[in-house]
């Protein structure tokens, strides 16, 4: 008896400190804001307060005689561009599409990045046509060319036509 009596001590003892507990908040209230239109809340990205937004259209046709096609624009003074996302589409008569690739110029090294074109089939009244949707990462400095260029194996007419965006950020003087 004096067992069992101990062993329900020692039970309960241990019990308490056993079970966990639960505590339940108290649910939380909205916020007011109580600015006017004519004072708003001054809202910007901390983190990238110096990103300015680019967007760059490309439109070209392919010259049957050229092995490479393109088109350029020149990045702003004063600015530095970082490329976030390429994407295109590409239609050809016959042929197949070597290589694309966007150049740009940092720090006076100019450097090619590859893109992979991925085959379509038929599209936009052409017999063959390719996308390319890539994200990366590239820079150029300011008041250098970027090039977006298509190598094709020299066989039919085409076109091409994307974007390139991503930011400009402003370099100090």
């Amino acid at each position: 008896m004096k067992k069992i009596a101990l062993f329900l001590s020692i039970a309960s003892v241990l019990g308490l400190y056993l079970i966990p507990t639960v505590s339940i908040a108290a649910p939380s209230l909205p916020v007011h804001i109580m600015n006017s239109s004519s004072q708003p809340i001054p809202v910007s990205d901390i983190d990238n307060p110096a990103r300015q937004p680019i967007q760059q259209l490309f439109n070209f046709s392919f010259d049957p005689t050229q092995g490479t096609n393109g088109q350029s624009f020149v990045v702003p003074a004063g600015k530095r561009l970082v490329i976030e996302y390429v994407s295109a589409a590409i239609a050809l008569e016959m042929g197949l599409i070597v290589d694309a690739v966007v150049t740009t110029t940092v720090n006076g090294i100019e450097g090619g990045h590859h893109l992979i074109p991925t085959s379509m089939g038929p599209a936009w009244g052409f017999p063959l046509s390719y996308l390319i949707s890539k994200e990366i990462r590239v820079y150029a400095d300011p008041g250098t060319k970027v090039q977006f260029s298509i190598t094709d194996n020299l066989t039919g007419n085409g076109g091409a036509w994307g974007t390139i965006s991503g930011y400009l950020i402003t370099i100090p003087q």
